[in-house]
């Protein structure tokens, strides 16, 4: 249940990350 949540959480770092880094 908590793996579901973890993976959306995931995703929106990466999206993050990736648009401080540009």
């Amino acid at each position: 249940m908590q793996t579901r949540q973890q993976s959306s959480n995931w995703r929106e770092k990466k999206i993050i990350t990736k648009m401080v880094e540009h």
